[in-house]
């Protein structure tokens, strides 16, 4: 939430939400910035954008047979950086093969899947004969 500071009649400083009004001007703009109550831009950023598609993802170390567990917006792109070495915690036990993936409207959405799978062992494989190629 963006939030602004403000001096009550006690000259002490507290929060102030900025309104929804100034939000939906900021959003609508090209600079996504809105001004607060004392001069000072703010960044807006839209939570969670229902227009883009997301992916949690398991790939299989085809040396080691280790199961990894991510999200990403481009699946082939995120499949290639694993596969180059470019994601520190993958880069040894390469190459890759995508073994199960499912679709998803947002990114919050991901991540709270992929969560839900490093954490439990039972739902990783449950999810990965559901969801594999």
């Amino acid at each position: 939430m963006v939030r602004g500071k403000t001096v009550n009649k006690d000259n002490i400083r507290f929060d102030e939400s900025i309104s929804v009004q100034k939000r939906l001007e900021a959003l609508r703009s090209d600079s996504g910035r809105v001004r607060s109550s004392h001069g000072q831009y703010r960044w807006l950023r839209p939570v969670g954008d229902y227009s883009d598609m997301c992916y949690v993802y398991a790939l299989q170390s085809v040396l080691k047979k280790r199961i990894y567990i991510g999200q990403t917006k481009d699946l082939n792109r995120r499949l290639q950086y694993h596969n180059n070495g470019a994601v520190k915690s993958t880069s040894k036990d390469k190459p890759w093969e995508l073994i199960a993936f499912q679709k998803v409207e947002s990114i919050s959405e991901a991540r709270w899947i992929e969560r839900d799978l490093k954490r439990s062992r039972g739902k990783r494989i449950r999810w990965i004969e559901e969801k594999g190629l």
